[in-house]
């Protein structure tokens, strides 16, 4: 299926508060795109609440996040909530995340979760082993909230995510304004072209 085809059969209708991971990468930015695109031909009054979580040795997040809101809120009629915001604080980066979807959960702040986590590269040539430590598995993404926490991109690699980038024209508004390079610059103006973030978008987009 199509990204789009994901976030239209797997956002249940009875959810009115629905948190979204965004990082400023491409597969959470494109997760926020069309889940405002398909909340603002809804009737139903629903709330799209960034969940944003800063890594101290690679602080972009933020910045890239809200840049990538402001886009998304200039291309339909609708207004994202204030971001829940958090600053990573242990070297688990997903056991911190379990503990802030259980926060939010149990809070009532929201009522759903969309994780934008993509499958690894399908292509063989493409070393994913040297690659994030996490398990980009629907299996790893489970935990005591397993029907509050939705993975609709986790059967798709990248280079799906950029096909569907290209076919709607968006490489050069919404993919310009994402960054996926973990490396520290003074101003985030560039991607080091070095880290496995770097070489996963190069290998799905052919651009940096």
């Amino acid at each position: 299926m199509e990204p789009e085809e994901l976030i239209e059969s797997l956002t249940p209708d009875n959810r009115t508060k629905v948190g979204i991971k965004m990082s400023g990468g491409t597969d959470s930015s494109l997760a926020a795109y069309l889940l405002a695109k398909k909340f603002s031909r809804d009737s139903k009054k629903r709330q799209i609440i960034p969940i944003i979580i800063t890594e101290p040795k690679a602080p972009f997040q933020l910045q890239f996040a809200s840049q990538v809101i402001a886009f998304i809120e200039s291309q339909f009629a609708f207004r994202f909530q204030t971001p829940e915001t958090f600053l990573l604080q242990q070297e688990d980066k997903i056991d911190f995340m379990r503990t802030i979807e259980n926060q939010l959960f149990t809070n009532d702040t929201v009522d759903l979760v969309i994780s934008a986590v993509t499958h690894e590269p399908k292509d063989p040539t493409f070393d994913y082993k040297h690659g994030p430590d996490d398990d980009r598995t629907q299996e790893n993404q489970k935990n005591l909230w397993d029907d509050r926490i939705l993975t609709p991109f986790i059967n798709i690699d990248k280079k799906e995510i950029a096909d569907y980038y290209v076919k709607n024209d968006l490489i050069e508004s919404l993919f310009n304004l994402t960054r996926s390079c973990v490396s520290t610059t003074k101003d985030f103006s560039f991607h080091c072209g070095k880290c496995w973030w770097c070489k996963e978008r190069l290998w799905a987009f052919g651009r940096l």
